[in-house]
């Protein structure tokens, strides 16, 4: 590669992640049969340093930058197996999003293939 080319390159790719559109996603973590809301619950976005927590409502706010069509999130809380979430962007300001949460847990040893940007609110699990 030229080193023109090799400069321009690494330039853009440094560059990326600070020209990536920015998102927010509003969000609440719920019970699934009751629908109460789980605080204190850790809201992850996969591939990324985004690790929240819930507040005393269930409550969360996601702020990123993606080049992505979409962000996978990994929701996990005390007593409850942990869910993965497919959330499609761009989101509108006012629309909101619940992950509802199964009581339970999910041996380790389970392997989960997560498909990048699936229609809808879900990730297939094989």
């Amino acid at each position: 590669m030229a080193p023109g080319l090799r400069a321009a390159a690494l330039l853009s790719m440094t560059l990326l992640p600070s020209c990536a559109p920015t998102y927010v996603v509003h969000g609440t973590v719920v019970e699934e049969e009751t629908q109460a809301p789980i605080p204190r619950a850790t809201v992850r976005v996969l591939d990324s340093d985004i690790d929240i927590r819930t507040d005393s409502l269930g409550r969360f706010v996601l702020k990123g930058r993606s080049q992505s069509r979409c962000v996978v999130v990994q929701v996990l809380a005390l007593d409850f197996g942990p869910t993965f979430r497919t959330l499609p962007l761009p989101r509108p300001s006012s629309a909101g999003v619940t992950i509802p949460l199964r009581a339970g847990w999910i041996p380790e040893s389970r392997g989960l293939l997560l498909q990048e940007c699936i229609p809808g609110d879900t990730v297939r699990v094989h």
